[in-house]
């Protein structure tokens, strides 16, 4: 029939036949375009699910970063408030700023406020330390860090001093200047961190005086005073950066040591520093502390509350006294040593067992008392040098793994023991040279073990040699001769030792100078010319070549 049709109705025919064709080659090309739509979506669900697995995962990760961030972040926190735990136990160190002459030993110690930092504490904080630079490594845009970091170098610097470790302290001083200079270019409108840097070059200057190194103490006082001039008028007016003015006054204030001045010693180039400086502002040394005084006055007055203003204002007080006789100072010594001393009192009566108040009433009776307009008994003044004897053997047994406590000891029975001296030759006799002897001996003891404890720390060999010399002394004015060329010869061949150690160290030199001066006088009493001549011959030696020694001239640094 179809065919029949078909022949019937060919066009008819033709056309349903392309139709069929077409809807078949429709069908055919639907079913094939569905397959690969059906393909592409099942690829395309596969590649979602991918995508939505690696999201998950991603965002597991992600979530698991923030968590190990915000753990991080906790064990950063735990860590800091742990050091500052650390921190709040341990007192601020201060820094007394005294020299002394040959003469008369005095104190150059590194004291805590109320409480201080056992050697165990100390090891705890150099950790601390290693911590801080690891986490800075990975964090470097971390201001807040840095900043704690910085502290954290500096009162390590100030604790290490204060447990008698020299080297230790000044590596800390120089990464917390480093620290803080970086921080200052890093923000240079920040006026905090260059005042640190002014405290921390004081600190310096301080460390170097302790370990007798003038010139560099007195360059790096020299450089805290020109950073202050650089600050912005109405920095320079605040009181952080007047405190540090005047304590740079205090500092830069010290004498130098007796002794040659020549340009040649290292006193005379520190000198030399000194009076170019002065001659710049228009100051002599007694202005210096006349200034600081001022200053700390002022400070006082504003701020009665602050015992770091006060104790300086002490410091500036004895400084006065030393220059009391000198020009464009008009002030009664005695009256300026009884100001501190009420200052020191009323402090006292506020904390009485503090170790910073007890040690700076101690130092005002050790020091040799100033002559006022009348004179004080002398049983008055041994008393006082007695009580500050006990005093500073409290000091000394409550924090026994402080050093300078132990050589506070030491110098309160050394001047002791000047005290009887003196008192001898005002009445003639040796009866009071046996307890000096007695006083100055122990005075030795306890020197020695400084001496074994801190071999790199110069400062107590120069003192146990200085006390060693004036044992020396009293024997011989005891006419224990042997007695005296035992110990003189003793002392000679310890500071030729040290002296090969630490060729351009001038105490001992100067010293050793007067060792082999005082030999060369105990053997012409002994009757042996020949080697008291050989002894004059050494001190000789030793003063051109002490001549000829000239340390380099430092500018202040930048």
């Amino acid at each position: 029939k179809v065919q029949h049709w078909s022949r019937r109705n060919p066009a008819l025919a033709m056309s349903v036949a392309i139709t069929a064709c077409l809807l078949l080659l429709v069908a055919v090309t639907a079913s094939v375009g569905y397959l690969s739509t059906s393909r592409a979506l099942e690829e395309l669900n596969r590649q979602q699910k991918k995508t939505d697995d690696a999201m998950v995962v991603a965002v597991a990760k992600r979530n698991e970063a923030d968590k190990q961030s915000r753990r991080a972040e906790h064990n950063l926190a735990v860590a800091m408030e742990a050091l500052d735990g650390i921190f709040a136990s341990v007192g601020r160190p201060q820094t007394p700023s005294s020299m002394d002459n040959f003469g008369q030993q005095t104190t150059d110690l590194i004291i805590p406020q109320e409480s201080t930092v056992t050697p165990g504490e100390a090891r705890l904080l150099e950790n601390m330390l290693d911590f801080y630079g690891k986490f800075i490594a990975y964090n470097r845009d971390d201001t807040t860090l840095q900043i704690k970091a910085a502290e954290a170098h500096l009162r390590v610097g100030k604790i290490q001093l204060l447990l008698g470790h020299i080297v230790s302290a000044k590596m800390a001083y120089q990464d917390a200047l480093t620290a803080y200079q970086k921080l200052q270019k890093d923000f240079p409108d920040k006026a905090h961190y260059q005042i640190q840097e002014i405290s921390i070059r004081n600190e310096l200057g301080t460390l170097h005086r302790t370990n007798s190194d003038l010139v560099n103490s007195v360059t790096e006082h020299r450089t805290a005073l020109a950073l202050l001039e650089k600050l912005p008028a109405a920095i320079r007016q605040t009181q952080a950066a007047r405190f540090q003015r005047a304590r740079t006054y205090n500092l830069l204030g010290q004498p130098m040591k007796s002794g040659p001045r020549t340009g040649q010693s290292e006193t005379g180039t520190a000198s030399f520093l000194l009076e170019k400086l002065l001659k710049k502002i228009d100051f002599i040394p007694a202005d210096l502390h006349l200034e600081a005084e001022k200053i700390l006055v002022d400070l006082v007055k504003q701020h009665p509350g602050n015992a770091i203003y006060k104790i300086e204002l002490v410091r500036s007080l004895k400084n006065m006294i030393r220059v009391s006789n000198r020009p464009r100072s008009q002030a009664d010594p005695w009256q300026l040593w009884h100001e501190a001393r009420n200052i020191v009192d009323d402090l006292l009566r506020s904390q009485p067992d503090n170790p910073t108040y007890q040690y700076e009433y101690a130092l005002l009776f050790i020091h040799k008392l100033p002559r006022g307009r009348s004179p004080v008994p002398l049983n008055r003044v041994r008393e006082r040098l007695q009580e500050a004897i006990a005093v500073c053997d409290r000091l000394q047994r409550r924090y026994q793994h402080i050093p300078e406590y132990r050589k506070l000891v030491a110098h309160a029975l050394y001047n002791r023991a000047e005290f009887e001296i003196r008192d001898n030759n005002s009445r003639g006799g040796s009866d009071r040279l046996i307890p000096a002897r007695e006083l100055i001996m122990d005075s030795i003891d306890i020197q020695r073990t400084l001496v074994s404890q801190f071999p790199d720390s110069l400062q107590y060999q120069i003192r146990l040699n200085q006390s060693l010399h004036r044992l020396t002394e009293i024997h011989d004015r005891m006419g224990r001769i042997e007695d005296a060329r035992s110990v003189l010869e003793g002392t000679i061949k310890e500071l030729d030792r040290f002296i090969d150690d630490h060729p351009k160290f001038e105490d001992a030199r100067r010293i050793l100078i007067s060792d082999y001066d005082l030999l060369a006088v105990l053997l012409d009493k002994a009757k042996q010319d020949r080697f008291a001549q050989v002894a004059r011959d050494k001190a000789r030696a030793l003063r051109d070549k002490f001549s000829i020694d000239a340390p380099a001239i430092l500018p202040p640094k930048n």
